[in-house]
């Protein structure tokens, strides 16, 4: 990668190894123990300090713990620190400050702690719940890196909305822009706790007991790790991804993608070379999606048509949700994706022909999946610094000589995959190739330029661009909705009720029990159809079907070409009517990073004109209705 950046990069890299063999700083016992993540030990470690029953010292620990993390006032009291708190349904509250039977004055803190795990359904609720009916206080704390808010999921905002009292951006009044909730107290670790471990180390007995400092400076060197504040390699590469170096920045991504397509393109090579398919037939009995495009693939014919021009595969793919490897069998039509599940084809052709009783929980069952699992070990290919830390511990001179790299152990897992479906069925699954070749173009892999790339520059790449793309979200918001006066709204949920962060909905139109937003989503543009909460309206809902009806007899669409000239291709999904869109969503590709880029900086942009004109035409004639 020949770059000025690299260069500055690595001399960055050569001095920051320096200070930390002098002094040791990557020598952190919740590294070596692989729980610097996990929220149970970090909560221990936290209520340890609180609790005087650990160490002997008083309550100094627990008093700052007031002051700088909870901000209300400490009063002499004899309080109980206890970790997984257990309430009704078996909910467990990661710390509890409660004050003991005996004291008069009765006192409740609940903390939520998240670091990366996901909300649970009703969580903060169920706790605030608990804490206004047995201590008659309607609060919780909220703690998590940065201090972000907890989702409507937890806090059950579709069954009992009005429960909690929001918080209004006092800014941006007009659009009553949530910003929290009276009774979510939100504290981050990244100002809150680290604040606090700081003026731990201020007490006397942190600077006489060396077990209670050691503790402390590890806690503290941990949680800077975690919110990146220790970091400082990071912030030094970030500052070389200025305005000035914008082209480099390009390179640097173009670069390590195409370096990353190149690895791709080769490992499903390795899957082609690893089993044994005859010449003669080959294009017949294998199809390929490259890897330049989303979820590449590689599939394997395993039987006669079951139907005319249905065909059965076991195939390897890269998820596009998740990034990483599934295999197992899938149908097409035409060699093409349809929904085979829906229409049928896993009772008549799978669910039958099983052999043995399997596991719902192990395999998956959808769309074209007939059955399939994710492959173990796989990375996310489409993280890059996961795929980089993958890939670097995939090479040869980070292992063992007797060691089997990463890529050998993911051929092996999906070996295991297909032999599992061998016993289930007698379809004709491909064999094992005895080609010698085969290691040999894995070393020659191995030996790949990418092996060069470094996790740290990835990192440093992924947090940059991350700001960079929430730059651009937001700019393509505060266009839209300043000439459209509609307000982007952001609680849509998908059909797992998860929320739909990296898309963008504008409502449109509300019905009774229904709403129409126009979407902006990762490779599409148009109108997509919700329910009163939210969420993804089912496919085969009756609303969608008379929304249709309706649709279709106002002609709605018939005086716009872009939705007009093949409509009824567009019905699918919550999709009332869609077209391509690979630009204006918050993803970066490495084609259109300098084009976004001067496009904020001139704060205006072509694209976003013809979808404001878009807007425009579907809210009046939505108004219609």
């Amino acid at each position: 990668m020949p770059n000025k950046i690299i260069e500055k990069v690595r001399n960055l890299l050569t001095e920051e190894e320096t200070i930390n063999k002098a002094t040791a700083r990557n020598f952190n016992m919740y590294r070596i123990l692989g729980i610097e993540s996990k929220e149970t030990y970090i909560c221990r470690a936290i209520a340890s300090l609180l609790d005087n029953n650990y160490h002997n010292q008083g309550d100094c620990f627990l008093k700052l713990f007031f002051e700088q993390v909870l901000n209300r006032e400490y009063k002499k009291k004899v309080y109980q620190i206890i970790t997984e708190y257990q309430i009704k349904n078996g909910r467990r509250i990661d710390i509890a400050i409660k004050t003991k039977e005996n004291e008069i004055e009765k006192e409740f803190i609940p903390i939520e702690v998240k670091i990366y795990a996901n909300d649970q359904k009703n969580q903060c609720y169920d706790y605030c719940k608990y804490n206004l009916d047995n201590f008659k206080e309607k609060k919780v704390f909220y703690l998590t890196i940065k201090g972000s808010n907890p989702s409507d999921y937890s806090l059950n905002k579709e069954n009992d909305k009005d429960f909690f009292t929001p918080i209004f951006n006092k800014e941006e009044d007009d659009k009553k822009e949530i910003i929290g909730y009276e009774e979510i107290e939100c504290i981050s670790f990244e100002k809150h706790i680290l604040s606090w471990l700081s003026e731990c180390l201020k007490c006397d007995c942190a600077i006489r007991i060396d077990n209670i400092r050691i503790m402390i400076l590890q806690l503290q060197e941990n949680i800077r790790a975690l919110t990146s504040t220790g970091d400082k390699i990071n912030s030094k590469i970030q500052k070389l991804f200025n305005c000035e170096n914008i082209s480099d920045v390009q390179t640097i991504y173009k670069d390590y993608n195409n370096l990353k397509k190149t690895v791709i393109e080769k490992f499903f090579e390795l899957i082609e070379n690893h089993y044994e398919i005859s010449e003669t037939n080959k294009s017949d009995n294998i199809d390929k999606r490259e890897a330049n495009e989303r979820y590449p693939y590689i599939r394997f014919k395993i039987g006669n048509e079951i139907e005319n021009n249905i065909n059965i595969w076991f195939s390897v793919e890269i998820n596009e949700e998740t990034g990483r490897l599934w295999a197992g069998i899938n149908c097409s039509r035409d060699k093409s994706w349809f929904d085979a599940v829906k229409e049928g084809y896993y009772v008549k052709y799978i669910k039958n022909e099983i052999k043995k009783d399997i596991s719902s929980d192990e395999w998956l069952t959808r769309d074209w999946w007939l059955l399939n699992k994710t492959v173990e070990g796989s990375p996310n290919f489409y993280d890059l610094v996961e795929f980089t830390k993958w890939w670097n511990n995939s090479n040869k001179e980070n292992k063992k000589d007797n060691d089997k790299g990463n890529i050998e152990t993911l051929l092996e897992n999906i070996d295991i995959i297909k032999d599992q479906l061998k016993d289930l069925f007698s379809y004709n699954f491909p064999k094992k190739s005895e080609n010698i070749e085969l290691n040999k173009k894995i070393e020659k892999l191995y030996d790949s330029e990418f092996a060069e790339a470094n996790v740290k520059i990835a990192e440093a790449f992924n947090d940059y661009k991350f700001k960079f793309q929430n730059e651009w979200r937001n700019f393509i918001i505060d266009i839209i909705e300043k000439e459209t006066n509609l307000r982007c709204i952001n609680n849509v949920k998908g059909r797992d009720g998860k929320l739909l962060s990296d898309n963008l909905y504008f409502n449109l139109y509300d019905g009774n029990d229904y709403h129409i937003l126009f979407a902006i989503e990762f490779l599409y543009c148009g109108l997509v159809i919700a329910d009163k909460n939210f969420k993804q309206m089912d496919n085969s809902s009756d609303k969608k079907g008379k929304l249709y009806t309706i649709i279709d007899n106002n002609n709605l669409f018939t005086e716009n070409k872009e939705y007009d000239k093949e409509k009824d291709k567009y019905k699918t999904g919550w999709w009332l009517y869609f077209q391509n869109n690979n630009f204006l969503n918050s993803y970066v590709s490495d084609d259109d990073f300098i084009k976004k880029y001067n496009y904020m900086k001139k704060g205006e942009c072509q694209e976003i004109k013809k979808i404001i004109n878009e807007i425009k035409y579907f809210k009046d004639k939505l108004s219609k209705l």
